[in-house]
């Protein structure tokens, strides 16, 4: 399989072959954030606007749809995670920034390559794909966390770390309960947003032209080439 673009596979129509039925487009990439591999992607279907989960295992992509066997190898996605790199800016160790992602490409389910508006970056330099920023380092090692030496401290002082140390175990406890997940992008939530980069839809069509503010008009013509994702991707 040869290196493809995310941004390629977005918005395609997911096609099932035994019962010769379009059953949703793909709304957004799921990310094994370890592994730097894509696990595979959430499927909406606007008929009955459920989102299902597609693995790349049970499917076959082309240049003009994304291909199943039947409809059985969709799994429910409501409380999948995508964990999805674009729209994330790097930053190096010294907080500069190398730009926001706007695409990727993988080979055979791994990422190969992260764009951004800057430049491209191997994957394996980046830290972490977590967080709400990728941190770019080209050393092998994480950096180590400074633990705080309590010597030499005044009563002020402590205080403070007193202070430091509630709010962190907050937010420990905080992210430790699972809240569900649900991908969806909501049509209301694009009114007013100004678009990046221009955005084409079936046949090069013009949907949107770069610096346009997002209006009815234009959501209307992106549903119509399944390009959703596209406006939102390249707005802001």
């Amino acid at each position: 399989m040869s290196m493809e673009r995310i941004s390629n596979i977005i918005s395609k129509k997911v096609v099932s072959i035994e019962e010769s039925l379009c059953v949703g487009y793909v709304l957004d990439v799921c990310v094994d954030t370890s592994k730097k591999m894509v696990e595979g992607y959430l499927v909406c279907d606007e008929s009955n606007e459920v989102i299902n989960f597609l693995s790349t295992k049970n499917m076959l992509a082309n240049n003009d749809y994304i291909i199943i066997k039947n409809i059985n190898m969709l799994e429910f996605g409501d409380l999948v995670e995508p964990k999805n790199p674009i729209g994330k800016e790097v930053l190096d160790e010294n907080g500069f920034s190398l730009g926001r992602i706007i695409d990727f490409e993988v080979k055979n389910g791994k990422i190969l390559k992260l764009i951004s508006k800057k430049c491209e970056i191997n994957p394996k330099h980046i830290i972490d794909f977590n967080g709400d920023f990728l941190i770019f380092s080209q050393s092998k090692k994480k950096p180590i966390k400074k633990e705080f030496n309590f010597k030499n401290l005044n009563k002020q002082d402590l205080q403070k770390v007193e202070i430091q140390s509630f709010i962190l175990e907050k937010k420990e406890n905080l992210n430790s309960v699972q809240i569900p997940f649900k991908s969806r992008i909501l049509t209301n939530n694009l009114l007013g947003r100004i678009l990046i980069n221009d955005v084409f839809g079936l046949n090069n069509e013009l949907i949107g032209r770069k610096n346009e503010i997002i209006n009815e008009k234009i959501i209307k013509k992106a549903k119509s080439h399944n390009k959703i994702n596209h406006l939102f991707f390249n707005s802001k």
